[in-house]
């Protein structure tokens, strides 16, 4: 008997300070799961729901029944000045991740493009897939479009960047 009161003695106080630290454990915990999941949405390429990161909701119908949208174009012109219009998913890297989530977050119009690191890039990509043809420049713009979702005709197209990067002389 003596043991079970010296244990409950000792216990007790224990029971007291477990229950102050659930909230700190319950962080502790989200803590540890948190970069978990990171790293399996990273690995699968596919995310787990509920999710850590959340659709956006960009392309929502406007008050006036129109969708704005961000469009990018990529243009290259040859050393004989001729104008290629590329589909600039097709010079993107191949990726788990979706090539237009890539051409957005890197040459969006609101990034920096910096010609010392991405002139090589341009320049191979447009080789691989125009062998027989020499590059000046590559011009890269943004449009804001509006289109009327009734009819889905566009309403509007304005240009909000352009970037120029030359390749310099072949």
């Amino acid at each position: 008997m003596r043991v079970m009161n010296y244990l409950t003695e000792r216990i007790a106080p224990l029971r007291g300070a477990m229950t102050s630290f659930k909230p700190a454990i319950g962080l502790i915990a989200i803590l540890c799961v948190l970069p978990i999941e990171v790293l399996v949405v990273r690995a699968s390429g596919h995310e787990p729901y509920p999710a850590l990161f959340q659709p956006s909701f960009g392309t929502v119908e406007q008050s006036d029944s129109t969708v704005k949208y961000d469009f990018g174009k990529l243009t290259a012109t040859t050393v004989d000045g001729e104008k290629l219009e590329v589909d600039p998913y097709q010079i993107m890297p191949s990726s788990s991740v979706d090539p237009i989530s890539i051409w957005s977050i890197r040459f969006g119009p609101d990034k920096e493009i910096e010609p010392d690191i991405w002139l090589g890039f341009f320049k191979n990509s447009l080789t691989r897939l125009y062998p027989h043809e020499q590059f000046a420049k590559v011009t890269i713009e943004w449009y804001e479009i509006k289109l009327r979702v009734s009819d889905q005709k566009q309403v509007s197209k304005h240009l909000i960047s352009s970037t120029n990067l030359d390749f310099g002389k072949p």
